[in-house]
């Protein structure tokens, strides 16, 4: 266990990020979202810090002295200023609509090149998460859409020259290309441990269908079904080298970060 050097109760970390010698940590307690530093070497903790900014925080990105927060709740991306020992200047980098409020569940951040990206689910067509069925991962430094029709995408991740992420309801982990490998949960989580060694996280999901293997976000209701789990895949024999259970701290894993020695 990690101390974020907040004293008080956490009831989740939905977010992870290093950059010139920290870690930095999303996490939801007292009704606020707030972000932890800490020292990368030891894990030591830093400073913590309010973001009242952020609802429902998902991802962060610590970049060129900038901390970018995905703010699920109201469609945006919160671009900070990262000085040695807080966050400041709060401003909105992007917006998925003007609502204010989740209406199209954008989840995850990356950079690939001199471009950023998000994932999102899209708009809804019911009442639960599980109607929204055409997903997408958007350039918004050119504010492009690079690719819809994603069942649940979340966890961008950047390797070989591409962006991969993980088809959530579809258990499935995929390049721009197409799915690549399948998970025994709702897939969320992607960490590289080399350029073929690829580390992703199941969470438990709600069944939708038995017969199709659908599985939708946890927080719609339904009988939870899947694991929660790390598999360690090499991605080009698709060889599961390792599985690591984690079901004894919870049934859901948000974010995966891969510390270098």
């Amino acid at each position: 266990m990690i101390n974020l050097g907040h004293q008080r109760p956490i009831d989740s970390a939905t977010g992870l990020t290093s950059g010139a010698g920290k870690i930095y940590a999303l996490f939801w307690s007292e009704k606020m979202f707030k972000i932890a530093a800490l020292r990368q070497n030891d894990l030591s903790p830093l400073y913590c810090q309010e973001l009242p900014e952020v609802k429902d925080g998902h991802s962060i990105l610590a970049l060129d002295a900038k901390i970018y927060v995905v703010s699920t709740g109201s469609d945006e991306v919160i671009c900070y200023d990262l000085l040695e020992n807080k966050l400041s200047n709060p401003r909105i980098f992007w917006r998925a609509s003007n609502s204010g409020t989740d209406t199209h569940h954008v989840n995850s951040i990356i950079k690939t090149g001199d471009e950023l990206f998000v994932s999102a689910f899209g708009p809804k067509t019911g009442p639960l998460w599980a109607s929204a069925k055409n997903g997408y991962v958007h350039n918004i430094t050119t504010d492009r859409r690079v690719k819809s029709g994603i069942y649940h995408p979340h966890s961008l991740s950047a390797k070989h020259g591409q962006l991969y992420y993980c088809e959530s309801s579809t258990r499935s982990f995929c390049s721009m290309n197409g799915p690549i490998l399948k998970l025994e949960g709702y897939s969320r989580g992607i960490g590289w441990l080399n350029s073929e060694i690829v580390c992703i996280a199941s969470s438990m999901g709600r069944r939708i269908s038995k017969s199709t293997g659908l599985i939708a976000n946890p927080a719609d209701p339904g009988e939870l079904e899947g694991k929660c789990n790390l598999a360690i895949r090499n991605i080009i024999n698709k060889e599961l080298i390792a599985e690591v259970e984690l079901s004894g701290f919870g049934p859901e894993i948000y974010d995966v970060l891969v510390l270098n020695d």
